[in-house]
């Protein structure tokens, strides 16, 4: 597909496994600024002039879109995560879906209408933990907290989130120590959910001598924590859906699909 079309598109699931290629693309527009995590918006045709449906609809639209429950309220799509996988010679990129619109008829759309997010944005969900040696993933069944009762029991896993007095920082490199964090917050995850392979690996690209930093996590996402940090030591943020069949990154042996964050230390004038 590249060879012959320029580039190929396609549909991976919330594993990172393709599910289909995208039809034809009648328009596609996107663009990232530094500090940003890059959007991504594309209208394709799904229907055929003689009214075959193509199976990107059931990958991205919601079996549940437009639901309403009996207050007139819109029903949450809780349809898996997917994501947008675009390829040209020696480029991937790969954006998270947030939302698709159809138009031409829920049932059989004559074009759907994706917008979504650079693969970046996972680092919005992950957080920067002030302190990741404590959490040990042992989880316990609770049906109140402190002030209430609840109608459901849960299962909760205790945290110890730093204060300023006790706070957990890191201190070197710029790209190494982001690098670190990035690690350390992902291994903690992994505790709690319980995976065996690193949903987010982080690699750090040759560039030119990074600045030493100071970074203090505080319980908020990855990225908020990194790139003030990132921006003010010239240290560039780019991310990708590593497949297998790609090369390995440096010091990592990868098998299954996993987003791969690339630091790279720009040159200081």
């Amino acid at each position: 597909m590249i060879r012959e079309m320029g580039q190929w598109a396609g549909v991976l699931d919330e594993n990172g496994i393709p599910l289909c290629d995208l039809p034809p693309v009648v328009e596609m527009e996107g663009g990232t600024a530094r500090g940003d995590v890059g959007e991504l918006t594309l209208t394709a045709q799904v229907r055929t002039p003689s009214g075959v449906v193509h199976p990107v609809v059931d990958a991205l639209v919601a079996a549940d879109l437009g639901k309403v429950d009996s207050e007139g309220k819109l029903v949450p799509s809780s349809e898996p995560t997917r994501f947008i996988c675009i390829e040209r010679a020696g480029v991937r990129m790969a954006y998270r879906v947030m939302f698709t619109e159809a138009t031409g008829g829920m049932v059989e759309p004559s074009q759907v209408k994706v917008n979504a997010v650079g693969i970046l944005d996972v680092l919005q969900g992950i957080p920067a933990w002030s302190n990741p040696r404590s959490i040990t993933g042992e989880f316990r069944t609770l049906n109140q907290d402190f002030a209430v009762m609840w109608e459901t029991p849960r299962q909760v896993a205790g945290v110890s989130m730093a204060t300023r007095a006790d706070g957990y920082t890191v201190h070197g490199e710029a790209t190494t120590q982001i690098k670190r964090l990035i690690d350390e917050s992902m291994v903690a995850v992994m505790r709690i959910t319980g995976e065996k392979n690193a949903p987010v690996v982080c690699e750090v690209l040759p560039g030119g001598q990074s600045p030493e930093v100071f970074i203090r996590p505080e319980d908020d996402s990855l990225w908020e924590t990194i790139v003030p940090v990132a921006t003010a030591a010239g240290v560039e943020i780019t991310g990708t859906m590593w497949l297998p069949g790609d090369e390995q990154p440096a010091g990592l042996s990868l098998s299954l699909p996993t987003v791969l964050v690339w630091l790279r230390q720009q040159e200081r004038e």
